[in-house]
């Protein structure tokens, strides 16, 4: 009798988890208009799909948006959580432990992501950077945690667009929760032996602009706290030099545009100057770079997967539209592995931009519902490219950390 009830107890139990399984999926697309209805500037998107990083539609403040509120409905209800934050500020991509902003007034900032959630700073405007570094600052850029990383430990790097600088960081983290940064060796610039200058060029124009634009870079940023109409003047006519000295630098040094590091920092994505397609690099323990694939089309900036285990990632993006490859105006999802690609976002009305991807693989992007609402999506790609064969469910939603059913090389990666 007790085996017989142990086997009746079993034969319930897995047929109760596979009628719950299509109830507990999450729905394959989920609009979340925005509290303000506009979908800000750009928009990056934190590893459990909780929390989006955003501007402020016209302004360059910085906010996040928080998902996790319902309203009595049980509907999401988004909160606004203002920061001191602006321009392209940029997580550190992995567990988004810190978010760099760049041209704060010590130079780029990197703020700590848990002091504008934490329920005990009542003021998150008020909220300090961890670190600042003055001479590794520049609008866009992309930051990175890199392999190997503990719980109180680890290295990161941040790539500026300019020429591909790169620094790398250490953090480590006390019981007490408080981080401390240090720059982790000299600057270096990453896949020079892809995107070296010009042999016509001569070593010494390109240094000598470098040099030049590092100086008025540097006098810029130390006349921020200043607003005397003299320093005014000054500081527009510092734009006004830097303009020609960055067109003639493109032109001598071949540039990688919309640059967006993995989110282990061991891969490399954007627009070869001299090329019209967007291109895929693998970074070598050296700082050099391989090609792994030119994807056919011109896109926005791309948003790596997260990593699995001896195989390449997944990427999304907005195709900018390419009628020789069949392409549309939307959000894609790419597997660099398999080589395939599927839409995620469902027509060119949508006004699908900027997406990113989740630790469990849905993809959140920016877009304009039927009704003219800004906002985003929230699109379960496991469901979309499998036709509902697979989901992402509640569970693993609310335990990214623990979830590896897309990770590790599982043999059930949902796009072969």
């Amino acid at each position: 009798m007790k085996i017989f009830a142990g086997k009746t107890i079993l034969i319930f139990t897995m047929t109760l988890s596979s009628i719950t399984y299509a109830a507990n999926c999450l729905p394959p697309r989920e609009f979340i208009a925005s509290p303000a209805n506009n979908g800000g500037a750009y928009l990056r998107v934190h590893p459990t799909g909780d929390y989006v990083l955003y501007t402020g539609g016209r302004t360059s403040n910085v906010e996040i948006i928080d998902f996790t509120k319902t309203n009595d409905s049980g509907a999401i209800a988004p909160v606004i959580i203002k920061t001191p934050m602006k321009n392209e500020a940029y997580p550190v991509e992995g567990r988004w432990d810190l978010i760099a902003s760049p041209y704060d007034i010590k130079g780029m900032s990197y703020y700590s992501f848990a002091d504008f959630t934490s329920a005990a700073v009542e003021n998150k405007l008020t909220v300090e950077p961890v670190f600042s570094d003055r001479t590794h600052n520049q609008f866009y850029h992309s930051s990175a945690e890199l392999p190997g990383g503990k719980k109180g430990n680890y290295d990161f790097r941040t790539t500026l667009w300019m020429d591909r600088w790169t620094q790398d960081y250490s953090v480590s983290i006390d019981a007490a929760g408080k981080r401390e940064i240090k720059t982790k060796g000299a600057r270096y610039q990453i896949c020079e032996n892809l995107f070296a200058p010009l042999k016509i060029a001569g070593v010494t124009e390109v240094a000598d602009i470098r040099t030049q634009m590092a100086g008025l870079s540097n006098e810029y940023l130390n006349l921020q706290n200043t607003s005397t109409p003299a320093v005014l003047a000054r500081r527009q006519e510092i734009q006004t030099l830097l303009s020609p000295l960055q067109q003639r630098l493109a032109h001598l040094v071949p540039s990688l545009n919309q640059l967006t590091l993995s989110k282990d920092g061991t891969m490399l994505a954007g627009i070869p100057s001299n090329k019209s397609t967007t291109h895929v690099y693998k970074i070598k323990e050296n700082g050099e770079c391989e090609l792994v694939k030119d994807l056919g089309i011109r896109t926005s900036k791309v948003s790596f997967s997260y990593p699995y285990k001896n195989e390449l990632p997944m990427v999304t993006y907005n195709a900018e539209g390419n009628a020789a490859n069949n392409y549309v105006r939307g959000v894609y999802l790419y597997d660099l592995q398999t080589d395939k690609s599927f839409p995620i976002s469902t027509a060119a009305a949508e006004s699908a931009s900027y997406p990113g991807f989740t630790k469990d693989g849905r993809i959140i992007y920016k877009a304009i519902d039927a009704d003219r609402k800004a906002g985003f999506v929230r699109a379960d790609a496991v469901s979309i490219v499998t036709n509902g064969a697979k989901c992402a469910t509640k569970a693993s939603a609310s335990t990214p950390e623990t979830q590896k059913k897309y990770e590790n090389n599982d043999p059930s990666r949902f796009t072969q």
